[in-house]
C-alpha cells in the first residue's frame, strides 16, 4: 500500500510541476506576442511616409497591448502564490494527519475528578488542538489556492484577448477599406 502512495504522489508531482512548466510557459508567451505586436506596430507606423497619422491610427492597439502585457505579468506573481499555497495546503494537511494520528495512538482518560482526567488528556488534547490549527492552516491555504487560480487565467484570459484584439484592429482598419496613410 505505501509503494502504490508512493507512486501516486510521484504522479501527482510530476503533473503539478508539469501544470507550472505550461503555465510560466504560456504567460511568457502572452508578454512576448503583446510586446512584438507593440513593436511591429511601433516599426510599421515609423516606416510609412506619414508616420503620425499611422501612430494615430495604431494608438488603441498599442494601449491593448500594453494592457495585455501588464495583465499577463501580474499573473505571474499569482501563480508563485498559487504554486506556494498549493505546497503549504498538502504540507498542513499531512501535518494534520500526523497530529490526529498521534492522538488517535492516545487513548482517552476518564476520571471521577475531572481535573485527573485533564491532566491525563493534556498531551492528547494538545495534538488535537495542533491537528485543529493546522486542518483550518490547510483549509486557508486552499481558499487562497482557487482565488489565485481563478485570478491567473482571468489575467491570462485578458491578456490573450488584448492580443486578439489588438491585432485585429488594424486588421480589420486595413481589410474595411482603412489606409495606412492619409488619403
Amino acid at each position: 500500500m505505501g509503494e502504490r502512495n508512493e507512486q501516486v504522489r510521484d504522479v501527482v508531482q510530476h503533473f503539478l510541476e508539469d501544470s507550472a512548466v505550461i503555465r510560466r510557459k504560456w504567460t511568457f508567451s502572452l508578454v512576448v506576442g503583446c510586446a512584438g505586436g507593440m513593436i511591429a506596430l511601433a516599426s510599421l507606423a515609423s516606416s510609412l511616409p506619414s508616420p503620425e497619422y499611422a501612430f494615430r491610427l495604431f494608438v488603441p492597439s498599442l494601449w491593448i497591448f500594453l494592457l495585455g502585457i501588464a495583465s499577463a505579468t501580474a499573473s505571474m506573481p499569482i501563480a508563485a502564490l498559487y504554486s506556494g499555497s498549493t505546497g503549504t495546503h498538502y504540507a498542513e494537511a499531512r501535518n494534520r494527519e500526523s497530529f490526529f494520528s498521534a492522538a488517535r495512538k492516545i487513548p482517552p482518560a476518564i476520571s471521577a475528578p475531572a481535573r485527573l482526567a485533564d491532566e491525563e488528556n493534556a498531551r492528547r488534547d494538545d495534538l488535537l488542538e495542533k491537528g485543529n490549527e493546522a486542518h483550518k492552516r490547510a483549509e486557508s491555504a486552499w481558499r487562497t489556492r482557487q482565488v489565485c487560480s481563478v485570478l491567473h487565467w482571468v489575467l491570462a484570459v485578458i491578456s490573450a484577448g488584448c492580443f486578439v484584439i489588438g491585432v485585429a484592429i488594424p486588421l480589420a482598419h486595413v481589410s474595411f477599406g482603412g489606409g495606412l496613410t492619409p488619403s
